[in-house]
């Protein structure tokens, strides 16, 4: 049996989504802000390893 996770916490003070997929990250007038961006998908598996 297996419980596998991704993406389920970022440990950043920025405000915005997320900060792996913002496109105005160096642009010091938008920092903070995700324009056009959707943050990555967070996924929770589980299942169960069967030997035959």
């Amino acid at each position: 049996m297996f419980l596998q996770g991704q993406n389920l916490l970022t440990f950043t003070r920025y405000t915005g989504f997320d900060p792996e997929v913002s496109q105005n990250a160096r642009d010091p007038r938008v920092a903070g802000s995700d324009f056009g961006t959707f943050p990555q998908t967070r996924s929770l598996s589980l299942g169960v390893n069967i030997g035959l």
